[in-house]
């Protein structure tokens, strides 16, 4: 039968043809899905460097007398995409007392006068594949109110142990959705020299000293 054997022939020769046209195309596909299933296989992930090398203390900050801890943190993002951390709040807890420090400001770097150099935010962008420093200025949450115990907090030497420390913040990324995480800092060692800060005056203490 000529016909069956045209048809034969004809579909022999376009097999070939076929293949390397389906071949084109899920090659295509692959490429252009290519992120979003590099996001599924290595979806990375966002961390807070430990340890922390050390911290301020500015005794007053702005209108504000009471104690404020300025803490370098160190955040790598391993993933895909830009994410925020938002509203980071330090948590230090003591002989069954615990404080709860909030992010006010971010400072430039670490001196007497960069606290007037200070940007008022309590959220920082970490760019994807990245590692950067931010460093956040806490403050008690009842800073403003006159009448409260916490307007005139005092980080002291007395007290005979160091506070626990604590990292609290809320991570969002490009779904919208924010879930909260929490760091162990670990021991927040307090010296005697803090207790010897002047008023708008401002220390800084190793933890880990420098390499």
């Amino acid at each position: 039968m000529p016909l069956l054997k045209d048809f034969t022939a004809w579909l022999q020769a376009s097999l070939p043809i076929c293949a390397l046209v389906i071949a084109i195309f899920a090659l295509l596909v692959s490429f252009f899905s290519w992120p979003e299933n590099r996001d599924r296989i290595y979806p990375g992930e966002v961390r807070l460097l430990p340890p922390l090398a050390g911290y301020a203390v500015y005794r007053g900050v702005l209108a504000f007398p009471s104690d404020h801890l300025a803490i370098p943190m160190t955040w790598r993002n391993s993933t895909n995409h830009p994410v925020v951390v938002s509203d980071p709040r330090l948590v230090l807890s003591e002989k069954g007392k615990t404080h709860y420090l909030l992010m006010y400001e971010e400072l430039p770097g670490f001196s007497d006068t960069a606290i007037q150099q200070y940007t008022h935010t309590n959220w920082m962008v970490l760019p994807p594949h990245s590692v950067s420093t931010h460093i956040g200025v806490f403050g008690t949450q009842q800073r403003w109110d006159k009448t409260h115990t916490d307007y005139r907090f005092r980080f002291r030497r007395d007290t005979g142990t160091d506070p626990e420390a604590a990292l609290e913040y809320l991570l969002t990324d490009r779904s919208s959705f924010s879930r909260k995480s929490t760091v162990l800092i670990g021991p927040l060692p307090l010296y005697p020299g803090i207790t010897e800060i002047q008023d708008h005056g401002y220390d800084f203490f190793w933890i880990r000293h420098p390499s």
